[in-house]
């Protein structure tokens, strides 16, 4: 069993190497769910903000990475990448994870984005023992955290049961000020229709 939950880990740690080596196929391959921006890059494997979503045996493992001087001309100063778990398909209504360079360093934090507007309401009133950050990392060309997740969310009193409900990925970025997360300034990208349970 030690051997079997190595290998998973192994595989789980390796996703967003995998996809960065051998594209989407190699998203499906380690039963993970990739969604990027610009539009489309996924299937062209040219993603300047890419999100790779697996499963692991106890939760959700998130790896976000958002690269400077690609295709958006994204300044990674002041800046979010995120992924949000969508019932709907839309923005509303739905627990994501946010990472972002704050005073020279990334940090990973458990979000929500508000059920019935347009706005995120940031960490301060989620448990964030319902997120395990693991590596971080920033310089002037690449951002990364990645984290695991509980299956089973909880705010604001409603649960998002990420292994028995549907959801799909919703990936945005944009700027923040002073870790307040403000409106997206690019179009957000989906993996809607495709949605999943993990």
């Amino acid at each position: 069993m030690a051997g079997l939950i190595s290998v998973v880990v192994l595989l789980v740690l390796s996703a967003a190497g995998a996809y960065a080596a051998a594209g989407p196929a190699a998203c499906s391959a380690i039963g993970a769910l990739c969604v990027g921006l610009p539009s489309g890059c996924v299937d062209t494997n040219a993603c300047d903000v890419l999100a790779v979503v697996s499963p692991t045996p106890t939760g959700v493992h998130v790896n976000l990475t958002g690269k400077a001087l690609g295709a958006l001309k994204l300044s990674l100063a002041n800046r979010w990448i995120a992924v949000g778990f969508s019932e709907s398909g839309g923005m509303l209504n739905a627990p994501v994870v946010h990472c972002l360079e704050q005073g020279g360093k990334a940090i990973a934090e458990l979000t929500f984005n508000h059920p019935t507007e347009h706005f995120n309401t940031g960490p301060a009133k989620i448990d964030q023992s319902q997120i395990k950050v693991g590596k971080t990392s920033v310089d002037g060309a690449m951002l990364s955290c990645e984290a695991d997740i509980n299956k089973k969310i909880t705010i604001d009193d409603k649960v998002f049961d990420l292994g028995t409900t549907k959801h799909s990925l919703i990936i945005a970025t944009g700027p923040h000020k002073d870790g307040t997360i403000m409106a997206h300034d690019v179009d957000p990208g989906t993996s809607a229709p495709l949605m999943v349970t993990f």
